[in-house]
């Protein structure tokens, strides 16, 4: 006999879902009656959580308690309830520790979340190790640490494809420029538009270059040789979706927007 719990899914939501189905242990979507939850994904968007009858109805609704709350919002409830499930759970306390990190970045508070995610930094999973690592460094940045720097630079020479990398050096940038250390900050935006070209983060690392340009800061133009290898690291994207020019409801509006847009841009004249 099996309880099952049907929860709507958002973005957050679902990133919460995964991250419980980790935290207990999961190794795929099939329900497994060894495991305390198991992961169901539907078409619609809802995720299934089943827990198995063995279960106590009490530690379960904790953590799912917890996901619920956390993804309305209720960061106070889902903290309180996680800390529990942790105390009643010690052999997904590191997976737990990593999802507290995650609320107190949430929360505004990146010295607690340091301390979350560094409890979780000797976990036995590589996976949760890793993501304690990347959530000390973004703790770090927020914080304005000396260290920050030094550890994201770690971080990328041991995970150079790090999905998360774009976020982390865009928010070291950021954090640079915060706390008035503009040249070091144009050169991470810099950095990060000859990295990531075509990415949302290269997107507003150059809106920043362009608003620091207007309040007097020196940004250097792209050499030639920068701009050949930016324009190397760019791909095609389909955009005909997100960003119609014409209405689909229409045979004229949809062929509008079967549409191949190219930029041509000089390099000699400064064109980005």
């Amino acid at each position: 006999m099996t309880r099952r719990t049907l929860l709507p899914t958002t973005p957050r939501a679902a990133s919460v879902a995964v991250a419980l189905a980790a935290a207990f242990g999961l190794r795929g979507p099939v329900a497994n009656a060894d495991r305390p939850f198991a992961l169901a994904w539907c078409p619609a968007p809802v995720a299934m959580l089943v827990a198995p009858a063995s279960l106590p109805v009490s530690d379960g609704e904790l953590v799912l308690g917890a996901r619920a709350a956390w993804a309305e919002g209720d960061l106070v409830h889902a903290r309180a309830l996680l800390e529990e499930a942790a105390v009643r759970q010690p052999a997904v306390a590191d997976h737990v520790a990593v999802m507290l990190g995650e609320i107190e970045l949430e929360a505004g508070d990146p010295a607690a979340a340091r301390t979350r995610f560094e409890s979780a930094l000797e976990s036995t999973s590589p996976n949760v190790r890793l993501e304690a690592r990347v959530g000390r460094v973004r703790a770090l940045i927020d914080l304005g640490a000396r260290d920050a720097d030094r550890a994201l630079a770690e971080l990328m020479r041991e995970y150079p494809e790090l999905p998360e990398a774009e976020r982390l050096e865009l928010a070291s940038a950021t954090a640079l420029e915060r706390e008035g250390r503009l040249e070091a900050a144009v050169r991470a935006y810099v950095r990060i538009d000859l990295d990531y070209p075509g990415a949302r983060e290269a997107e507003e690392a150059r809106a920043r270059l362009a608003s620091l340009l207007e309040g007097g800061v020196e940004v250097p133009s792209y050499t030639l040789a920068q701009r050949v290898a930016r324009a190397s690291r760019l791909t095609s994207t389909g955009l005909g979706e997100g960003t119609p020019v014409s209405d689909n409801g229409t045979a004229t509006g949809r062929q509008q927007n079967r549409r191949v847009e190219v930029v041509i841009a000089n390099p000699l004249l400064g064109a980005k």
